[in-house]
């Protein structure tokens, strides 16, 4: 949020147009210091307390695709790793998807 003449509003903008604004230094109005210093529960915390901020509904659309079941979810991860992650160009969905089936793969599921 910026403030403009002593006024709040919202800038939107892509995933990519952010990253883009970061890689030329152009300035921000974010406190990055203050976001790196964030802890887990102080982002959970921040999350909790943002009126914005809604849980995915029990009732979470799920679709098939290609055989396999997509549903929404929330995924928690340090914004640091993902930021990596995506000025890598890596696949998120890819990395994601591998993980988990490493983790079902070592933890069947009875």
């Amino acid at each position: 949020m910026n403030k403009n003449n002593g006024q709040e509003h919202i800038v939107h903008m892509t995933l990519d147009e952010a990253l883009d604004r970061i890689r030329r230094g152009e300035p921000t109005a974010t406190d990055w210091a203050r976001v790196d210093a964030m802890t887990e529960e102080d982002i959970d915390r921040a999350i909790a307390e943002d009126p914005d901020s809604a849980p995915a509904p029990e009732d979470a659309p799920s679709w098939i695709v290609d055989g396999r079941k997509g549903v929404r979810l929330e995924i928690h991860v340090k914004q640091a790793s993902f930021l990596k992650l995506h000025s890598a160009n890596a696949d998120i969905e890819a990395v994601i998807n591998q993980a988990l089936e490493e983790y079902l793969a070592a933890h069947p599921i009875p």
